[in-house]
């Protein structure tokens, strides 16, 4: 490449900066609707570039030129100068797998001297000045350009893209990252914690730094603090003790729950990560505790969301943050219940992923888990085993905690905010042997608490490996807390073994209804002989719609008794008690109706009913 070497007569002779200080009354002056004015310069006395047309900075300004033989037109087209550049790499770490986006983030200095930090230009900005101005104009007045897209061009290509000082990674999501855990105001990794300067950008490395994007949502902060984390959980554990005493295994298993948010991404490969939900009395300490747990990952009560927000804005969140809790405080019957809950719960077991159609059918798009929920209530609970065996539910009733001698309620800020120390702590612990820990924690679990399916006390056992991890970095001992999680685990093993299926409870209202002359035998239902695989039975014959529009009429008032027909369809055909669907029956009065045919031989009063032979 060949370099323009200058001769000793250039190098003698003035340059620009010498002619504009020469002629500053005149340029001075200009605005950005000012015509151009023109210069004139003596060429044996000045070396001027030799370009027809080229952008010249000078007093917190940038000037377009024009060059003649011997003179210059000179218009204004900023009142600002590019003052520093970052290189900006936004990683989408929300799953999502969206491609890394290459930005340019800008301070800028204007003829006031004043300083707008923070210009965001993103690839369609680069040559847009237009695009830039709206970006100008939505962070302050007093910044302003008049260019071309040509002269635009030109000004990115030499004053911003040559100027760049250092490097830049935003995370779209702020918690855990490939860097460490990610706060707005810090980087917690395994060997220490490194501190954002005023505007919020953390150094990684030598010449690269790194902050989580912006949002219109809580982002979590990192106390600072004269305290160790082993301190701060050393206070909170023995506070805890204190004023829970026999019934320590609640709030241990809670927050142990909350703490195992951090190995989320782990679990759901391997076991699956439960929904906690915290049931009980109102001023039994459930929101409390949550924001305990929430205050650990350096999110405040600001970040929990109310009981009237719903499944799909818990989604939003649960795609926002990565591995913190999703909180949601006294959440309503309404939510609870809904299919959204359902499937929002199933979702998060197992980070699996929900779609939606995108308007005038441009595709679709993923809605990706990377966090795990939190609940408090006083609801009725949703009684759908599929539903309670992806949950871990914590039962507090009664006036079981001593909550005037408990240090970290909403008033005492400082102390939950001195909590987000232990997090630090927890980061320490490599994944093998959290993982080694919780197969430990389930062997144990396995052997003293009877689960056919294994899956409640899986839940359980995730919890539970929390509750170790904090009383290990607390080192406070706590008396039979292996004990009473046996206790919590088979207590709920027995509430998911008595939850009826949705076939249970039609064939149990059935009865019932039928006591109260609500169902009526021979007009709604039948039973009747019937031989199945070579053996006599008595089967229980009726049309679906017709005996769920009687049920769901009489408990209309309780959400929690009202039967979905599509559910109890798919659960009807994997029962063991099916026999046949689409069945022609008559029944009193009435043409003949496809129905529902089950097993009822070993249901006593049944069997008692008058019934008709199909032998």
């Amino acid at each position: 490449m060949t370099k323009n070497i200058k001769t000793p007569v250039q190098l003698a002779q003035s340059t620009i900066i010498e002619l504009f200080e020469e002629n500053k009354n005149l340029l001075i002056d200009l605005t950005l609707m000012s015509n151009p004015i023109t210069i004139k310069f003596d060429t044996d006395k000045y070396n001027i570039s030799n370009d027809n047309r080229f952008l010249h900075k000078q007093w917190d300004r940038v000037f377009s030129i024009t060059r003649k033989k011997e003179s210059l037109k000179v218009k204004l087209v900023t009142n600002f100068i590019v003052k520093d550049v970052k290189e900006c790499t936004l990683i989408y770490n929300d799953k999502s797998r969206k491609n890394n986006q290459k930005q340019y983030i800008v301070t800028l200095q204007n003829i006031n001297g004043n300083e707008e930090k923070d210009i965001t230009i993103a690839n369609n900005t680069k040559s847009d000045y237009k695009q830039f101005q709206n970006l100008l104009d939505s962070s302050s007045n007093n910044f302003y350009i008049n260019m071309s897209d040509a002269e635009f061009k030109t000004f990115f290509m030499q004053y911003i893209s040559p100027s760049v000082a250092t490097e830049l990674t935003i995370y779209s999501n702020a918690g855990l990252t490939d860097k460490g855990f990610l706060y707005e105001n810090a980087l917690a990794t395994p060997n220490g914690i490194k501190w954002a300067n005023e505007d919020c950008y953390i150094k990684a490395d030598d010449n690269a730094l790194i902050k989580a994007m912006e949002a219109t949502h809580y982002l979590p902060k990192l106390a600072k603090s004269s305290k160790t984390g082993q301190q701060v959980a050393y206070e909170l554990i023995s506070n805890i003790k204190e004023c829970w005493s026999e019934d320590v295994a609640l709030p241990m298993l809670t927050l142990g729950h909350m703490c195992m948010a951090l190995f989320y991404n782990e679990f759901i490969k391997r076991h699956g990560a439960p929904t906690l939900i915290l049931y009980g009395d109102t001023g039994t300490g459930k929101s409390t505790l949550v924001t305990v747990g929430l205050s650990i990952f350096g999110l405040s009560k600001d970040a929990m969301t109310s009981g009237g927000s719903t499944a799909k804005s818990n989604e939003y969140f649960c795609a926002r943050y990565n591995c913190c809790n999703v909180a949601i405080d006294d959440v309503k019957a309404e939510t609870l219940m809904s299919s959204n809950f359902t499937a929002l719960v199933k979702g998060v077991y197992k980070g699996v992923s929900r779609t939606k159609s995108l308007p005038y059918g441009r595709g679709v798009e993923y809605i990706h888990t990377c966090s795990p929920l939190t609940y408090s209530t006083n609801e009725v609970l949703p009684n759908l085993k599929e539903v309670i065996n992806r949950l871990n539910v914590v039962e507090i009733f009664g006036k079981v905690f001593k909550a005037d001698k408990f240090n970290y309620h909403e008033l005492n800020k400082d102390n939950l905010d001195e909590l987000s120390l232990i997090l630090p702590e927890l980061l320490k612990y490599p994944i093998e042997n959290v993982l080694a820990l919780y197969e430990k924690v389930f062997k144990i679990l396995e052997n003293q608490v009877e689960d056919t399916q294994k899956r409640i006390i899986s839940n359980l056992a995730y919890a539970y490996t929390g509750a170790l991890l904090l009383k290990h970095i607390s080192n406070v001992e706590i008396e039979k807390l292996e004990e009473k999680v046996i206790e919590c685990a088979k207590k709920q093993v027995e509430r998911y073994e008595n939850i009826q299926t949705p076939v249970d409870r039609v064939l149990s209202e059935i009865l019932i209804l039928n006591k109260l002359g609500i169902i009526q035998y021979d007009i709604h239902f039948r039973v009747m002989n019937a031989e199945y695989n070579g053996i006599k039975e008595k089967h229980l014959r009726f049309h679906q719609g017709v005996i769920l529009a009687l049920i769901n009429n009489f408990y209309r008032g309780d959400r929690n008794k009202v039967i979905n027909e599509q559910s109890f369809l798919s659960y009807a055909r994997n029962h063991e008690r099916f026999r046949k669907d689409n069945l022609s029956v008559r029944y009193a009065n009435s043409k003949p109706v496809n129905s529902v045919s089950f097993n009822v031989t070993d249901i006593e009063e049944y069997v008692n009913m008058d019934y008709k032979s199909d032998f």
